[in-house]
């Protein structure tokens, strides 16, 4: 957006498929467009978008997203274990559902991604699985 870019160019550049980047702008919209908050958040981003472009330290979380992008990546169970300790809910570190959160939850945070966007939760899509247990 600093270079002048539109919401769906700036989704792509980011790699934020383009359903969710239009269900986010129609949440927003629902939400801002009745009190003409609107403009207030084109001032925000447009805030942001300067901070980040005069930023001398960037971070290409795009190109950690591509290079991370691999559906076979999996978190090692020991690496897993150390994780999840003391998490009631992730208590299994055996468990393919624990490995694949884990595995999720890591990809989103060193790419600040979404977990959904992972290639771990793809690959349960890609092969028809449930990702009920894992993405909420």
């Amino acid at each position: 957006m600093a270079g002048g870019g539109t919401w769906p160019q700036c989704a792509e550049i980011l790699g934020t498929p383009w359903n969710t980047a239009q269900r986010s702008l129609t949440a927003l919209k629902r939400s801002l467009l009745p009190g003409n908050l609107w403009p207030l958040l084109d001032t925000a981003v447009e805030t942001v978008a300067k901070e980040l472009d005069a930023d001398t330290v960037r971070v290409d979380f795009a190109g950690r997203r591509r290079a991370l992008s691999t559906e076979h990546l999996q978190i090692p169970i020991e690496d897993v274990a150390a994780l999840t300790e003391g998490l009631v809910r992730l208590t299994n570190a055996e468990s393919p559902t624990t490995r694949t959160a884990a595995t999720a939850l890591v990809w989103a945070r060193v790419t600040q991604g979404d977990h959904l966007h992972s290639p771990a939760i793809g690959a349960l899509r890609k092969a028809e699985q449930s990702t009920k247990s894992v993405s909420r």
